[in-house]
């Protein structure tokens, strides 16, 4: 069997998105890293970083030895998207509590089913013990009935 096949592979580096808090703080890091950033799309940019309030969009865009090359502005979200996010977030948010809680009630029913597992096993034990005594006091009952 060929190894080459059955293994995964590697399409590139995943990357961390890239919070900023404010447009002052996007503009710090975009005058540092503003040739690695200039060669990407907006859509690229928008995926990699996040900008409170803002989405990065491309204006003035010229090609340039059969590359896109524009200038990155900062567009406001409207207010309506910037809800619709912060509503997605909450119910994330109470999406992920419901499963802890959840969860906490699974691991309290595993709970008690191990202590009645546990209880019958010693039932069980305790049972096959009596049941054997019992048997053989009948068996020595039944064996001095027969002698007399």
């Amino acid at each position: 069997m060929d190894t080459d096949t059955q293994r995964v592979k590697i399409v590139g580096k995943y990357q961390l998105k890239k919070s900023f808090n404010s447009a002052d703080e996007f503009n710090k890091y975009y005058i540092k890293h503003k040739e690695e950033i200039d060669t990407k799309t907006s859509n690229q940019l928008n995926k990699e970083y996040i900008i409170n309030g803002y989405k990065i969009t491309k204006r003035n865009i010229k090609i340039i030895d059969g590359k896109k090359h524009g200038e990155i502005f900062l567009k406001p979200i409207e207010s309506s998207q910037s809800t619709s996010v912060l509503s997605e977030n909450t119910e994330s948010a109470l999406s992920f509590t419901k499963l802890n809680n959840e969860i906490e009630d699974i691991k309290a029913k595993i709970n008690i089913l191990t202590e009645s597992i546990d209880h019958i096993i010693d039932v069980i034990s305790y049972g096959a013990d009596s049941f054997a005594v019992n048997n053989s006091f009948s068996a020595q009952a039944t064996i001095s009935s027969q002698q007399n």
